[in-house]
């Protein structure tokens, strides 16, 4: 199964999706912002492999999904692996005008959350943000959810 991660800096902007299967490197589709910070270490480890202290995981080594979160938090960025209802909410979340930050935080804070609650929280988060553009509840409505 193809499991999907998101790539954000340290302020919490987007830097693209990192897809993998059982760990394996399978693609990545990076942002504009992601292509100037990761661009060329993707390129690099295609043939070299991911450095993780002194040796390198291959792109096909099922520990290529850790040996990349390792080092982006090394450099300072994370990695959010999702779900296909994470990412629901995400697109939610990155379809508004949030800073950001914020809609990294909410998805944090989402992470650890059930399915049965992701469900709940991805049609609360439609219905506050739908209201927000019809009523100007906008950034708070989320927060009365």
């Amino acid at each position: 199964m193809e499991n999907v991660s998101l790539l954000f800096d340290e302020s919490g902007e987007l830097l693209g999706e990192l897809s993998t299967r059982d760990g394996a490197y399978q693609h990545t589709m990076l942002t504009r912002v992601g292509e100037e910070r990761l661009g060329d270490p993707l390129t690099a480890w295609q043939t070299q492999g991911v450095p993780i202290g002194s040796r390198r995981i291959q792109f096909r080594d099922s520990r290529c999904l850790s040996a990349i979160d390792d080092w982006l938090r090394c450099m300072k960025m994370e990695l959010y692996p999702t779900t296909d209802l994470l990412l629901e909410c995400w697109q939610i979340l990155a379809s508004h005008s949030l800073a950001a930050h914020e809609r990294r935080d909410v998805l944090r804070s989402l992470r650890g959350a059930s399915p049965q609650e992701l469900a709940a929280w991805r049609l609360r988060l439609d219905d506050c943000f739908e209201r927000s553009q019809c009523g100007g509840l906008r950034r708070r409505a989320f927060m009365d959810a």
